[in-house]
C-alpha cells in the first residue's frame, strides 16, 4: 500500500486540459479512480492507456453496428481513463516522452475509428447534414494535427530540437498566427464529450443541428477566456 492520498493527486495534476470547461464531467471520478489505483494496485498508468484505447475501439465497433447508446457508454470510460492515466504518471512521477507519446498515439486511434464509424453510418443512411457537419468538425482537428506535428517533422530534419508533445518552440511568423487562429477553436477534449458522448445519447442518430450549435458556443467561450486571459495578464504585466 502506497502513502498517497488525493490532495496528492489534485497538487501532482498540473495538467493543462484542467482548463476544460467540461471538467466536471471526469474529474469526480478520475480523481477518486487514481487514488484508489495509485495506492492499493501496482497497475501501470501506460496499462490505463491500453485499457482505454480498448474501450475506444469497442466503443466504434459498436457503433459499427448501430448498437445505441453502448458507444457513448464506452467512450465515456475510454475518455475518463484518459485523464486517470495522466493523474497517475504524474504522482508517481514516471512521466516519460515515451508516454507521453503514446497517450497521443492511443488519443488519435480512438477519435479516428469513431470518425470513421460514424461517417460509415451518415453515408449508409444518406444523411448529407449529418455527414457534412461531422466531416467538417473532424478535418478541423486532424488539420491541426498536419500543422503542428509537420513543423516538428520540419525542425527535425534541419537538425533542430523538438519540443516534447503539447509544447511548440516554433515562434516563426507563421505558427504565431496559426496559434492565434487556434483560439478560435475550443481543445478536442473540451468537444469531445459533446460529440461522441452527449450527441448520441440525445438523439445524434437523428439530428446533428445541436451539435453544431453546441461548438459554436465552445468556440466562443474558448475565444473570449484567452481574450480576457491575455488582457488581464497584459494589466498585470503594466502595473508591475
Amino acid at each position: 500500500m502506497k502513502k498517497v492520498s488525493i490532495k496528492d493527486i489534485v497538487i501532482y495534476d498540473t495538467h493543462h486540459y484542467n482548463n476544460n470547461p467540461l471538467k466536471l464531467l471526469y474529474e469526480p471520478l478520475a480523481i477518486p479512480i487514481s487514488y484508489l489505483l495509485v495506492r492499493y494496485t501496482n497497475i501501470l498508468p501506460n496499462t490505463i492507456t491500453i485499457l482505454s484505447l480498448v474501450f475506444g475501439l469497442f466503443a466504434a465497433l459498436f457503433n459499427f453496428f448501430s448498437i445505441p447508446y453502448w458507444p457513448a457508454l464506452l467512450f465515456y470510460i475510454a475518455y475518463l481513463l484518459d485523464f486517470v492515466d495522466g493523474k497517475m504518471a504524474r504522482t508517481l512521477g514516471t512521466t516519460s516522452a515515451f508516454g507521453k507519446r503514446f497517450d497521443i498515439l492511443v488519443d488519435r486511434l480512438i477519435f479516428s475509428a469513431l470518425s470513421l464509424s460514424y461517417i460509415y453510418i451518415f453515408l449508409s443512411s444518406e444523411r448529407s447534414t449529418e455527414l457534412f457537419l461531422f466531416s467538417s468538425y473532424i478535418f478541423l482537428f486532424f488539420y491541426i494535427d498536419i500543422i503542428e506535428y509537420s513543423g516538428k517533422i520540419f525542425r527535425y530534419m534541419k537538425g533542430e530540437e523538438i519540443s516534447q508533445p503539447g509544447k511548440n518552440t516554433d515562434r516563426t511568423a507563421w505558427y504565431k498566427t496559426f496559434t492565434d487562429l487556434k483560439l478560435w477553436i475550443p481543445k478536442r477534449t473540451t468537444t469531445l464529450p459533446i460529440v461522441f458522448v452527449f450527441s448520441p445519447l440525445f438523439g445524434y442518430y437523428q439530428e446533428l443541428y445541436i451539435l453544431s450549435i453546441l461548438i459554436l458556443v465552445l468556440v466562443m467561450i474558448s475565444y473570449l477566456t484567452q481574450a480576457v486571459k491575455k488582457l488581464f495578464i497584459k494589466k498585470l504585466r503594466h502595473h508591475s
